[in-house]
Order: C-alpha cells, then sequence, then structure tokens
C-alpha cells in the first residue's frame, strides 16, 4: 500500500517529507489510492476462479457455465474480480490454440503428464500476457504463486517463472503470426460451417466466436 503524509510547507523541513512519507500511513483525505498489488489475495483468489474453471472445462469436460459457477461459488469475490475471472477464462478457450501453440515455443520438451493444474495455470497466465494487457510482474507472480500451492505444479513454480518471462518479452510477436481459428476450432466444426455457408463464413463465424461478448 502507498504510504504519503502531509506536505509540510516550512522549506527547510522539505529534505525530511521523503523519510515522512515511508513511516506514516496514508491519510483517507485527498488523492486518488493507488491501485491494489497484483499479489493481494483477491488477485490470487480471481486467477484461481479462473484457472479452475478453465481445468473443469478441459479436463474434466463439463460446460463451461456450470465450471464457472461451481468455482466461483467456491470463493466469495467482489463483482468485478469475479468478471475478470471470467474474462481471463473465457480469453483463454477462445484463443486456446494459439495460446499453447505460443507456450510450447518456450518449452524444451513436453510438459509431464503428472503436473497438477500446471496447464492451465500457464494458459491463464499466457492469456493475461498477450491479449489482456495485465502487467508482467502481476500475471507471472500470480502464476508461480499458483504452482507453489498446487501440490502436483510445486515443481514447476521456477520453469513456469522463467517461461512465463521470455512469454511476456517475445511472445507478441509469435501470437501474430498464428492463425487462431485453425489452431483452436477443430476440423470437423470448420469444415461443416464451410459446407453450409462457405469457406469465408465459415472463417467469419469462427472469428466472432473468439470475440469477448461487449461489457454491459
Amino acid at each position: 500500500m502507498g504510504l504519503t503524509c502531509k506536505i509540510i510547507q516550512n522549506q527547510k523541513f522539505r529534505a525530511a517529507t521523503a523519510s515522512c512519507a515511508r513511516r506514516r500511513p496514508s491519510s483517507p483525505r485527498g488523492g486518488a489510492s493507488r491501485p491494489r498489488p497484483a499479489q493481494s489475495p483477491d488477485g490470487l483468489k480471481t486467477r484461481d476462479v479462473a484457472v479452475s474453471a478453465l481445468y473443469t472445462v478441459l479436463v474434466e469436460r463439463r460446460p463451461f457455465d456450470d465450471a464457472f459457477a461451481r468455482a466461483a461459488a467456491a470463493r466469495d469475490l467482489p463483482g468485478r474480480d469475479r468478471a475478470f475471472a471470467r474474462l481471463i477464462a473465457t480469453t483463454a478457450l477462445r484463443h486456446r490454440g494459439s495460446l499453447q501453440a505460443v507456450l510450447s515455443t518456450y518449452l524444451a520438451k513436453p510438459l509431464p503428464e503428472r503436473m497438477g493444474r500446471l496447464d492451465e495455470i500457464l494458459l491463464a497466465a499466457v492469456a493475461q500476457l498477450l491479449l489482456l494487457q495485465t502487467p508482467p510482474h502481476a500475471a507471472i507472480s500470480l502464476a508461480v504463486d499458483q504452482c507453489r500451492a498446487d501440490s502436483s505444479a510445486k515443481r514447476f513454480a521456477s520453469l513456469a517463472n522463467a517461461v512465463l518471462r521470455r512469454v511476456s518479452e517475445s511472445g507478441h510477436g509469435r501470437l501474430a503470426d498464428l492463425d487462431n481459428i485453425a489452431l483452436t476450432f477443430p476440423d470437423w466444426l470448420l469444415t461443416r460451417w464451410s459446407d453450409a455457408y462457405g469457406a469465408a463464413a465459415a472463417r467469419q463465424i469462427a472469428r466472432a466466436s473468439s470475440l469477448s461478448p461487449p461489457s454491459t
């Protein structure tokens, strides 16, 4: 939390202002409050809801709405944090193919099977880094915290930190070169749409499906 103090007008005390600001609590009056730190409990709970929903959809094969409602009900999130958790999860799912393709380029070898929720932790973090403009230190710190809290994924915490830092540095360029539609949508679905509406219309449908609905 940022700390401020009342500015002392006397010139001879100005030099002491900086140290005073570090010692005294902020005044509740005047000035905009600073953003909440990325590693706050609510920030971690928000990401946990997104990752839990992703795991339930991708591993347990349950419908997204049910998966998200179940994950969100287990945590007492404010409405804004709940909406952001949903945005992380839906963005990761809508761009899953291209995000995983980017991620794979930074891994020397495939990840082992018994890794807890590492896949979903990384997927959510990459979605935040490359598509949601989350500050890298926030997205990466939360991912590392999630790995450490997962008994099966904790041994990959250092790997997650290193890989996500590289994604934040050069992942945007790699993502821009990929065809998310071809990587995310199954061939059978694109073929069905193409047969019914034509190839161009099929891609338009897929592209529209990849967009987040406008917030209300």
